[in-house]
């Protein structure tokens, strides 16, 4: 996943799951709850689609690789 928090800032990330509720990201960078990203992403099973929307920080929680995040559509 590429996500952009909506300003100069652009950085590269791992999905770690998706449901309908949201997904869950592993990013480089702490960002607090109400931060809204633009992802770029691509499903395993439709490799050759780019998805790119806009999402919202609901929480974080740091880790030894990184920062869980979950995020929802806006």
């Amino acid at each position: 996943v590429i996500y952009k928090v909506i300003s100069p800032l652009k950085d590269v990330g791992l999905m770690r799951n998706i449901s309908s509720g949201g997904l869950c990201l592993l990013l480089n960078s702490e960002l607090r709850p109400g931060t809204i990203l633009e992802l770029k992403y691509r499903l395993p099973h439709q490799e050759s689609r780019q998805i790119v929307n806009t999402v919202e920080v609901v929480w974080q929680k740091k880790t030894e690789k990184g920062f869980l995040t979950g995020v929802k559509s806006v």
